[in-house]
């Protein structure tokens, strides 16, 4: 541990001791973005939501900035984003989990284990995988037209 944290300092140090030209020139070019921890949403919307391109310098990808755009996608719980020598950027995921469907007023809603609304079924965030498995979680069809929700809203404890 006290080896890691050492050379975590020393990359630092280094990083921050080298020249603006270099950071912002092509010398270390991303070679690959990987994402991991994504079978709901699709990991090609979690790469571009991250603002990392490939091909732009490792030196100078904006690692923070990208794990909190990625962590505001609804369905996602937690992002983290790392660089790796020699090329590549892995960004790691963790989804919602999704408790159930509610269907209101035509639209199905998908519910996580908090009560919150964090998508509509049909939602283009999800991979084309998605569906097998968001069309295993219980459904419940509300047919009351005094109901008003949308994504990111917090179900009332009192509607159930």
């Amino acid at each position: 541990m006290l080896l890691r944290r050492a050379s975590a300092l020393a990359v630092i140090a280094a990083t921050a001791a080298l020249p603006i030209p270099l950071t912002s020139s092509g010398v270390l070019p991303i070679g690959s973005i990987t994402v991991t921890g994504a079978s709901l949403v699709d990991p090609g919307l979690i790469a571009t939501a991250s603002g990392i391109v490939a091909g732009e310098n490792l030196l100078a990808a904006r690692l923070r900035r990208g794990e909190r755009a990625v962590a505001a996608l609804p369905m996602i719980a937690t992002a983290r984003i790392r660089a790796g020598v020699p090329n590549n950027i892995a960004i790691n995921v963790v989804e919602r989990s999704l408790l159930l469907r509610w269907k209101l007023r035509g639209v199905t809603y998908l519910v996580d284990g908090g009560g919150e609304i964090v998508a509509t079924a049909d939602s283009p965030t999800f991979a084309p995988s998605a569906a097998s498995a968001i069309a295993q979680l219980p459904l419940i069809s509300d047919d009351r037209n005094d109901v008003l929700f949308e994504v990111g809203d917090a179900l009332p404890e009192t509607l159930f």
